[in-house]
């Protein structure tokens, strides 16, 4: 799925400034505008963002007069009719408007009105609904972001977030501080930091730069996200302890100096490769990200006001009151599928009906089976509370495989494809052929040995693109008219060679990493770290950006060493710590990028604070390594010991799954082809765009908060012991499905030879590269 491109139209690209020829549209149009978006709403028009100026977002709108709107108009239509993001019925719309007011049925001053704002609210705000939402179409270039006090808060969360992430997320049971809480703490620390420190300062060219710039802004509060955004994890780096603990590698080389090393490596190269992919995956505006928009949206919320006497179906709550209400009303109830009654939480209700019957539960169990159940879940945080982030045609795409890949591996369990049968259908563990856990450390001896085409235009438009904009000194909004763009020109832009710099940076570091340590890696490895992870990042990032759906690809840095150096799995752990964080770190980066896009936050305050936040992420991270307990990726063992060629072998069918998985993507895209367009009937779309991501913010601090209550409480503090035994919370794990999850049942017993599958002569041993 690509992104299409927006061609420039010949516009005044500073319309949203007032000029003295500028147009004026007639002295009732923007109170009109003024009345339909704030005050009562029926539905059917939208609300203003929280802190929103009322006049400057008529001013901001109303830029074009009737030609230039229908010209505009036209554009966009060309440019996103096959974007399936974008509203079909809008897009209908559209088609009658630029045919003028007499094939519209309408009076020429009304059809003037609406095509004229219709232009506006696409061209100068943006084309989709979910954006205007929270975004403004207007910025305030001289309003405090990159501040002291944003830096310190932002750092101080950083040392806090990754200390206790890195520490506590691979223990049974994890505990991590979610963004949202954090966001929620920073308004009344920044708020108390505007209040006691002192205006110190000092004025540099006639600008001065103070430590307390007043009241605490909204754009210092998302640059303070930004920086520890990126605190929870630094990419696939727990193969660190796997090197060195005894159990495993036992790699006594393997120190803070080589850890600090590859963590860099990573951070920098994720952070260049986000800045080269700008013109595909943040200025474009169908790269909407929708994961961004409920934090923008609560972050405005709680630093900006509301209009109080705002009233949306019925609905007079502010924006502020409606997410603490969720977010209280999620907090309590996330006791009740979480300890209380916990059958609600996985509810396989329908193996309570025969909870002995084995088929039953291999079918509809929520724990041990493949989950087939109209009704699996009274939790939303298990159900799914993000599909309010992502567009349909996504959530159903994705709907539609889980349902075929199911029926898929149901079938070939009850064949006993490749010996499935004597195992659990649904688990994550491994196992061995006398059906009980793998035990890794068996199958390696001291020296870690085993004992026995199509993506050029994007790539030329990003990497060509970058060289020619430095050559020529050209801006690298070039290209990109929309209104989001042009406000972002009035800030200083990060030249393209900056992320130049520090993607060779991330380059070379690699090397380094690969060779001054006895990693086993060859340093040609980065060039195909490099090559093959820059093809599929472009990909990755831009379904992301639009579907708010990523491709997992940890897959190919398993197999791709696995085929380099079977019988050695030490360098396939490093290339799969190295390429599987390269575009885990470059879609993070991205997203942050377009989050800054969004919020007008000035390039270079951002680039300063990523890079920043890389290396002090990165210390303590590699730190509290020294620290942590450890878990261990079985698929290091899989593909990279045993030899990717050897795995093909004895499970021929491997290779054609990637040949099935590109047919049914072309199949998909074609469907869409002969399909009608998918789109969301927004029958409330004040409501929606005022309360919605609200509602999904609510809920996720409230469940954020609860949760950690209940894990410090009951699984490290006084209620440590404490069980709530009763029907509600047995029910569940009384049958079979509780058997397999935990590799108590399967379909077929052990055979009496004692083991399943080939025999120990016929296993596939061949060594070759």
């Amino acid at each position: 799925m690509g992104v299409p491109e927006l061609e420039p139209v010949d516009l005044d690209k500073d319309r949203i400034d007032a000029s003295p020829d500028r147009w004026v549209p007639p002295n009732e149009w923007p109170q009109r505008l003024i009345d339909e978006y704030g005050g009562q709403h029926g539905g059917e028009s939208e609300t203003l963002p929280a802190g929103s100026d009322p006049n400057r977002v008529a001013d901001a709108i109303f830029s074009m007069n009737e030609d230039e709107s229908v010209k505009m108009l036209k554009s966009i239509m060309e440019a996103h009719h096959q974007d399936y993001t974008f509203d079909q019925k809008l897009m209908h719309r559209l088609a009658e408007l630029v045919e003028g007011n007499q094939a519209c049925e309408m009076e020429y001053g009304e059809w003037a009105y609406v095509t004229c704002k219709t232009a506006g609210l696409l061209h100068n705000w943006s084309p989709y609904a979910e954006v205007r939402a929270v975004t403004l179409p207007y910025d305030d270039p001289e309003e405090a972001c990159e501040s002291f006090r944003a830096y310190i808060l932002g750092f101080f969360w950083v040392c806090v977030c990754t200390a206790v992430n890195t520490f506590f997320a691979p223990r049974q049971p994890g505990i991590s501080i979610p963004n949202q809480v954090i966001q929620l703490l920073l308004v009344p620390m920044g708020r108390a930091m505007a209040f006691i420190l002192p205006d110190w300062g000092l004025t540099i060219r006639g600008k001065r730069y103070t430590v307390n710039p007043g009241p605490w802004k909204s754009k210092e509060q998302l640059f303070a996200t930004i920086i520890f955004s990126g605190a929870s994890t630094i990419g696939n780096f727990t193969g660190l302890l796997v090197m060195r603990l005894p159990i495993f590698f036992n790699q006594r080389w393997v120190n803070f100096g080589f850890a600090i090393v590859l963590a860099l490596a990573n951070q920098i190269f994720g952070l260049g490769m986000a800045g080269i992919l700008r013109r595909l995956t943040v200025y474009p505006q169908e790269a909407v990200w929708p994961s961004t928009l409920p934090i923008l949206a609560l972050n405005r919320t709680l630093v900006n006001g509301d209009n109080k006497r705002e009233t949306i179906n019925s609905w007079k709550i502010t924006r502020y009151v409606c997410f603490l209400i969720f977010a209280g009303v999620f907090l309590v109830y996330y006791w009740f599928p979480n300890q209380f009654f916990t059958a609600i939480r996985l509810f396989n209700w329908m193996t309570w009906i025969s909870p002995e019957n084995k088929n039953l539960a291999i079918v509809t169990g929520s724990y041990g089976g493949m989950g087939f159940n109209p009704l699996s879940s009274w939790d939303p945080n298990v159900s799914g509370s993000s599909v309010m982030q992502s567009p349909f045609f996504a959530q159903f795409q994705q709907y539609i495989m889980r349902v075929v890949a199911g029926i898929i591996i149901l079938i070939m369990y009850y064949k006993n494809a490749f010996w499935s049968a004597y195992m659990p259908i649904n688990s994550n563990g491994a196992f061995n052929n006398q059906m009980k856990s793998y035990n890794v450390s068996m199958a390696l001896n001291a020296d870690s040995q085993l004992d026995v085409a199509k993506y050029w235009r994007p790539l030329k438009k990003a990497f060509v693109g970058m060289v020619i904009n430095t050559i020529r000194r050209r801006s690298i909004y070039t290209g990109f008219d929309d209104g989001h763009s042009r406000m972002m020109r009035r800030h200083k832009e990060v030249p393209e060679w900056w992320y130049g710099i520090v993607f060779a940076f991330g380059f070379i570091i690699s090397i380094i990493a690969v060779t001054a340590w006895p990693t086993q890696t060859p340093w040609w490895s980065i060039l195909a770290v490099t090559a093959v992870g820059g093809l599929l990042t472009i990909p990755w990032v831009i379904i992301e950006s639009i579907a708010n759906t990523g491709i997992s690809l940890n897959v190919i840095w398993q197999v791709l060493p696995g085929v380099w150096w079977p019988e050695n799995p030490l360098p396939q752990l490093v290339i799969l710590m190295l390429g599987g964080a390269f575009e885990q770190m470059a879609g993070g980066f991205t997203n942050d990028l377009k989050y800054a896009h969004y919020a007008k936050l000035p390039p270079r305050a951002v680039f300063r604070g990523h890079i920043l936040s890389c290396v002090v992420n990165c210390f303590i991270y590699c730190a509290i390594l020294e620290v942590m307990l450890v878990y261990f990726n079985q698929d290091i063992i899989f593909f990279g010991a045993f030899g990717t060629n050897n795995m093909f072998k004895l499970y021929p069918i491997l290779p054609w799954c990637l040949s099935i998985g590109a047919l049914l993507g072309l199949a998909w895209v074609l469907a869409e082809k002969a399909m009608p367009y998918f789109y969301l009937k927004r029958r409330y779309t004040a409501w929606w765009e005022k309360y919605a991501y609200l509602i999904f913010a609510g809920l996720s601090v409230g469940v954020a908060i609860s949760g950690l209550i209940v894990t410090l409480v009951f699984s490290f503090g006084a209620g440590k012991h404490t069980s709530f035994s009763w029907w509600g919370n047995d029910i569940s794990q009384n049958g079979v499905d509780w058997q397999l999850y935990n590799n108590n049942a399967s379909l077929l017993p052990l055979p009496a030879s004692g083991y399943f599958g080939l025999a120990p002569d016929q296993y596939p041993l061949d060594w070759s590269s």
